[in-house]
């Protein structure tokens, strides 16, 4: 009887683990490609579903903020260079902080665009070309790592460029190399559909 009660608490155990930590990605799925500005985002890196997370104080030093958000450089709305910012506030796995910086995107407008070595800058400190980076957890050594995009890693698809509806969408993957080092993880399958006129009010709890 004593090893039947023990049994069965460790399976109530093993239970209520299993159920809370696959809680959020049963409530979240990799949104449906679409360009009609339906504020989503969502890709994964080494396998593991990423999407924004809104949040408040603060995680590992990194102030809590809106889990999406576009901003621009330059005179808006032709701004010089934007950039897509990304954040999980809330535990901050698999990535922490998402920047994917878009340059001359009011110019070259739709169509591919090739990421180049990121310099882990944004906004005005970032070089003058396409690229992304990102500080992912890493599961083997149980810390935050910088990772960024090098010469032809990957790239960005941007399939709808609106500015009288104010609408951002396209598609992105690529190879990113730790900050340092020789270790890399893998972004596939990321999607994006933004309205930057609706983003701010837009809820990512």
């Amino acid at each position: 009887m004593k090893n039947l009660k023990k049994f069965m608490m460790l399976l109530l155990a093993l239970v209520l683990f299993t159920s809370g930590s696959c809680s959020d990605d049963e409530d979240f799925m990799l949104p449906t490609i679409t360009q009609t500005g339906e504020n989503t985002f969502g890709c994964y890196i080494d396998g593991k579903l990423f999407y924004p997370r809104d949040g408040t104080g603060t995680l590992d030093g990194f102030s809590g903020a809106k889990g999406l958000q576009l901003t621009g450089t330059g005179t808006g709305p032709n701004y010089i260079s934007h950039d897509l910012d990304v954040g999980n506030f809330q535990g901050g796995r698999p990535i922490n902080f998402f920047v994917l910086h878009v340059h001359d995107l009011a110019q070259n407008e739709e169509g591919e665009y090739l990421f180049k070595v990121s310099n882990f800058e944004d906004g005005i400190d970032s070089p003058g070309y396409t690229h992304l980076y990102v500080r992912a957890y890493d599961y083997r050594s149980g810390g935050f790592k910088w990772y960024g995009s090098t010469e032809n890693s990957g790239s960005v698809i941007i399939s709808k460029y609106d500015i009288d509806n104010r609408i951002l969408s396209g598609t992105f993957s690529g190879i990113l190399t730790e900050e340092g080092g020789t270790n890399t993880v893998e972004i596939t399958d990321g999607r994006f559909d933004i309205n930057w006129s609706t983003l701010p009010d837009t809820k990512f709890p």
